[in-house]
């Protein structure tokens, strides 16, 4: 969809495409197609300027939910529409999201598709957008002549219980009113120029300021937690300063493994068979360094050192590794469709064996660390004959723990065995992650032969259907990442401002613990050595969960590069209160505002 609103009314490329396939081409029904694609545009633009009433340029959620309503299908169908349409979560639609809520409204009006096929339409590729503008616009109430009781004839023939039925008859809807919401407010989605306290207690910022769930986050990180971080020195002990580039980040999914497992090879079938500049594949360890591949109109290599200092892009907390690892990083650019919606970070191939003796030259658990804790996604891959997990891959998968949500686990090249020996295979490989992984819950493992060619194998004629389901399954997990990560984002949001409570009540509890003038080296040591009682203390003066507390190991390293307690802030009321209210009254008010208006 281009133009002006994302459409061309104009585009002659379909004519042009079908005599260039040999297909004969109807001149007249062509002028009709563009002629009707041209009046729903205009139509579909009336409306949109109708829906803004507060003419921001955006249909917000209280306004979104007045004029959809019309279309009488049931509020849960229109919560699957919104979510459909809405797919940045900015709490609002643009003219083509909103043409493409009318769209799956006249989709199901006109039998098109089920209901219970919606949640299929993610999935959909949306290149034939224009087709979709061409088909009949959705029937709602006061428009083109639709009455209400046309509306409840056509619900009833779809079997669907419609909004004038839920509540009591058959009653024109008029603009303004809210059936099946009695107040939509409260359930957010209103429209910019509405306040973000209007859920429960009063916050402080104004949604006036605010585009979305994301630029929220930020303007509450800046304004408030960043000044916190710093005056504790939680860098010193945590995750490094966030800056505006690591809240407009698009979703990161890591791929690790052996070398030789298959992981730029599944890149390459991820790009519909593009292979990203400076990919390297082959049976021995071919990438050799950590790759981040992107969205970009041309195909372009980008060296680390570059990509670091680049304050648009989310990487330049990378340059804590040194030289030696930006010399190991690169950034890769090239226009595949699925790169659109993430980042794909490809990594080099974990060692094993005699290679293990051989050391790198930069912190490589250290580095996975670091972009498995911005990783919407982190996938392991295995195949049938590397099963073993070496040292520096025990090192590797320890480095993700805590992110246990987010790992997938793939064996790839799961034709080349037998049924019965993908069932050994399969056993194995669960045997082995449990003594790495260490929890009760098994990641999601996937079986397949996840590359763009298909190379026969014995494992083919018998399993055939299965590993074409499971690679189906992944893909669908894959593309649906986009989908997840402003709820991951702000569940990563919220465990970084736990941390920060904690953290500045443990230092708080070390400075009030220093002597004014007298032994004060002693004193600092002392506490070093028995950390496990300051960390108690706190623990049970302020009744904190034990699970928030830090690694008390990796808390009391860092501790040794502080030579003076004094440093650290007390923890006031005031500094309590702040981070109290970002985690109870703003944060909340933030996805009450861009949330789904009718849930």
């Amino acid at each position: 969809m281009s133009s002006s609103h994302g459409y061309d009314n104009n585009d002659a490329s379909a004519p042009a495409a079908a005599v260039a396939a040999g297909r004969s081409v109807d001149l007249s029904e062509d002028a009709a197609y563009n002629e009707s694609v041209a009046s729903n545009l205009r139509m579909y633009t009336a409306w949109f300027k109708e829906a803004d009433a507060d003419r921001d340029g955006r249909v917000g959620g209280k306004e979104a939910a007045s004029f959809l309503q019309k279309s009488y299908l049931p509020r849960n169908v229109l919560g699957q529409i919104w979510t459909l349409s809405d797919t940045q979560q900015n709490g609002s639609l643009t003219f083509s999201q909103f043409c493409r809520a009318l769209v799956l409204i006249s989709k199901i009006q006109h039998g098109q598709i089920r209901i219970s096929e919606l949640s299929q339409q993610r999935d959909v590729d949306h290149d034939d957008d224009e087709a979709d503008l061409a088909m009949p616009p959705p029937l709602l109430d006061g428009k083109n002549g639709v009455k209400a009781e046309d509306l409840d004839e056509l619900c009833m023939r779809l079997g669907i219980v419609n909004l004038s039925q839920a509540h009591g008859g058959s009653t024109s809807i008029a603009a303004g009113s809210s059936p099946g919401m009695d107040n939509p407010d409260a359930k957010g989605g209103g429209s910019r120029s509405s306040i973000l306290s209007d859920a429960g207690k009063k916050a402080k910022m104004s949604s006036k300021s605010v585009m979305s769930i994301s630029d929220g986050l930020r303007q509450l990180y800046m304004k408030v937690i960043k000044p916190i971080e710093e005056s504790c020195l939680f860098p010193n002990f945590h995750n490094p300063l966030l800056r505006d580039s690591d809240f407009g980040a698009r979703p990161l999914v890591m791929l690790l493994g052996q070398y030789s497992t298959g992981k730029t090879t599944f890149v390459k079938t991820l790009l519909d068979g593009m292979t990203y500049p400076q990919a390297q594949i082959g049976p021995e360890p071919t990438t050799d360094r950590f790759v981040a591949v992107s969205y970009g109109v041309d195909e372009q290599a980008i060296p680390g050192n570059t990509l670091c200092v680049d304050r648009t892009q989310p990487f330049t907390g990378l340059t804590k590794f040194g030289s030696s690892f930006l010399n190991k990083f690169a950034g890769a650019t090239c226009p595949a469709k699925a790169l659109e919606q993430m980042t794909i970070i490809d990594t080099p191939g974990v060692l094993s064996g005699d290679k293990q003796r051989i050391e790198r030259r930069y912190d490589f658990p250290g580095v996975v660390r670091w972009f498995a804790e911005r990783s919407d996604l982190i996938l392991l891959m295995f195949d049938p004959f590397k099963l073993d997990i070496s040292d520096e891959f025990r090192r590797v998968i320890s480095a993700c723990s805590g992110h246990d949500d987010k790992i997938r686990v793939i064996l790839n090249k799961a034709n080349s065995v037998s049924a019965q020996h993908l069932m050994r295979v399969y056993g194995a490989l669960m045997w082995s992650l449990s003594r790495v992984l260490r929890s009760p819950e098994v990641p999601r493992v996937y079986c397949g032969n996840f590359s763009s060619a298909h190379d026969g194998g014995p494992g083919d004629e018998e399993n055939g259907p299965l590993l074409q389901k499971e690679k189906e399954a992944l893909l669908a997990d894959l593309y649906d990442v986009p989908r997840r990560h402003v709820g991951r984002r702000v569940n990563e949001y919220i465990k970084r401002i736990r941390t920060l409570r904690i953290h500045a009540l443990l230092v708080s509890a070390l400075r009030d613990a220093m002597p004014s003038m007298m032994g004060v080296e002693k004193k600092r040591q002392n506490l070093i050595d028995n950390l496990e009682d300051v960390f108690l203390d706190v623990q049970r003066k302020y009744n904190l969960p034990v699970g928030d507390f830090p690694d008390i190991e990796v808390f009391r390293e860092s501790l040794r590069g502080i030579k003076d307690f004094k440093k650290f802030p007390r923890a006031s009321n005031s500094t309590l209160k702040a981070i109290d209210d970002v985690l109870e009254v703003e944060v909340p008010a933030l996805l009450t505002r861009f949330g789904n208006p009718f849930q």
